[in-house]
């Protein structure tokens, strides 16, 4: 299946990077290099940590829903690289929208 390794790599990605958002961000705090920076995160330490510990968890799940869409994707159709970009770009704005809500929330 041509893009496998596109798929596992970017996946993995953002598995990780969520990973390090909800596990490390909220040990270091705020700051301008780590974690997710909006406004409403350095609004307070407790914001702070519910965005990065909430987002974080939620990018470990949009990079399995990327995984497992793209995979689905190729079984079921014959796309190329641009496919797959399409898929993890719905992912991705389904993701910000998610932590927009999130944020909304803590204001």
């Amino acid at each position: 299946m041509p893009g496998l390794s596109l798929i596992a790599g970017v996946s993995i990605a953002l598995i990780v990077a969520g990973l390090m958002s909800a596990l490390v961000a909220t040990r270091i705090g705020p700051n301008r290099l780590f974690g997710i920076r909006t406004s409403a995160a350095f609004a307070s330490r407790e914001a702070w940590d519910t965005l990065n510990r909430s987002g974080g968890w939620g990018l470990v799940v949009a990079g399995g829903c990327f995984m497992v869409g793209a995979l689905l994707l190729a079984w079921l159709t014959t796309v190329g690289v641009e496919g797959y970009l399409g898929c993890l770009a719905v992912v991705m704005v389904a993701y910000s929208l998610w932590l927009r809500r999130v944020a909304s929330h803590l204001s």
